[in-house]
């Protein structure tokens, strides 16, 4: 079966998004978009038709991991979990994929993002978004381990998704100095722990 034009170029902007996250784990800033392209198994013409620019390819790429982490936080909003559960399972959720390429990734994602400031500004609205998101999944839980019972407020969720996103990007970029310095039960423990900015 023959792809539409659309359905080509929407298969040709993913294979260039997953191409410039392994091309920047490997390489940081020095990626360069003849690299990401030949990864890609395409032009360079073609991230210039997708994208416009090497800026906006890599907004992009930051954006897709983004909507990638907000369908998980979706998934979690759905349930009724108290606070503490709720921190375990995004916990979990960060470290199950989190590898060292990941960790990697970012990292060099931020190293690319420090140099220019349009670009600066654009993922400064993206990782709003992704607070943004934590705080509302955060409100409105039950608080354990409180007399008498209540939920978390708009301002303690906001407080405690800082904190959150604060430790998980800690412990990943920890990963890449030393692969066996935590488990998956230190991390949810961490974060578990955040909680007690609730009470």
């Amino acid at each position: 079966m023959r792809l539409t034009r659309a359905e080509q170029q929407e298969r040709n902007r993913a294979a260039l998004i997953e191409a410039a996250r392994a091309t920047i784990a490997g390489r940081g800033p020095a990626a360069s978009l003849d690299a990401i392209a030949d990864a890609a198994g395409l032009t360079t013409g073609a991230i210039y038709s997708i994208f416009g620019s090497r800026r906006e390819l890599v907004r992009a790429t930051v954006a897709d991991q983004f909507h990638a982490r907000h369908d998980e936080v979706a998934r979690l909003a759905a349930t009724d979990l108290d606070l503490v559960g709720v921190l375990r399972a995004c916990a979990a959720q960060a470290v199950v994929p989190a590898d060292v390429d990941q960790a990697r990734t970012e990292l060099n994602e931020l190293l690319i993002v420090l140099r220019d400031d349009e670009l600066r500004a654009q993922v400064a609205e993206i990782k709003q978004a992704e607070l943004d998101r934590y705080a509302t999944l955060l409100t409105d839980r039950v608080v354990p381990g409180v007399e008498p019972p209540r939920r978390s407020t708009p301002e303690e969720a906001r407080r405690i998704a800082a904190a959150l996103r604060a430790v998980l990007t800690g412990y990943a970029m920890h990963a890449l100095v030393d692969r066996t310095a935590d488990t998956a039960d230190e991390i949810a423990d961490t974060c578990a722990a955040l909680a007690a900015l609730a009470r």
